[in-house]
């Protein structure tokens, strides 16, 4: 046993060809994992939809294309806490003002008569011809327009050409089509 030293011992080399195929494996596995959770959970919904959506400022302001939508401290305080309510339902608004020169002022809220709530899903009565936002929830983060809620909006878009589409989806995050 004494014959045997450290000293004797060989180094084996390592294979390079072995430590670039371990990290090409491993980058695939990431790549692989990160794309189910984008496509099985929806993170690109998210994303899009942060992207294409407003957050309203300090003065209760959203600011979106040529225009502006402008809100009574007591109507979006009434519709935050009708938010805080339903966070885990859709709810309905009929947000109701004026038009001048592109700038929407609400100076009041309806909510309509409401027949089923769910965490995806709202039905109920439809916004007055007055209307000028028609407004729903979604769930936290999905800020963008369902299919279905582009053929409602269109159908009412025929009655009131200055009606918007809003979709809330976070309590200062809004998604407007129009």
């Amino acid at each position: 046993m004494e014959d045997y030293k450290e000293d004797n011992i060989e180094e084996i080399p390592r294979s390079k060809i072995k430590r670039y195929l371990v990290l090409i494996l491993a980058v695939i596995l990431i790549f692989l994992v990160s794309t189910y959770y984008v496509i099985f959970y929806g993170v690109d919904d998210v994303l899009s939809g942060l992207i294409q959506s407003y957050k309203i400022d300090d003065k209760l302001t959203l600011s979106f294309k040529n225009n502006k939508i402008i809100f009574s401290k007591e109507v979006y305080d009434e519709l935050n806490n009708i938010y805080n309510e339903n966070k885990e339902l859709e709810f309905k608004a009929c947000l109701m003002g004026y038009v001048k020169n592109n700038i929407y002022n609400i100076d009041n809220i309806i909510i309509p008569k409401t027949f089923s709530q769910k965490y995806n899903e709202v039905v109920s009565e439809r916004c007055d011809n007055e209307t000028l936002i028609d407004l729903h929830s979604h769930p936290f983060r999905r800020c963008l327009a369902s299919f279905q809620d582009i053929i409602n909006f269109r159908i009412l878009k025929i009655t009131n050409e200055n009606i918007l589409l809003a979709v809330m989806c976070e309590k200062d995050r809004f998604y407007i089509y129009g």
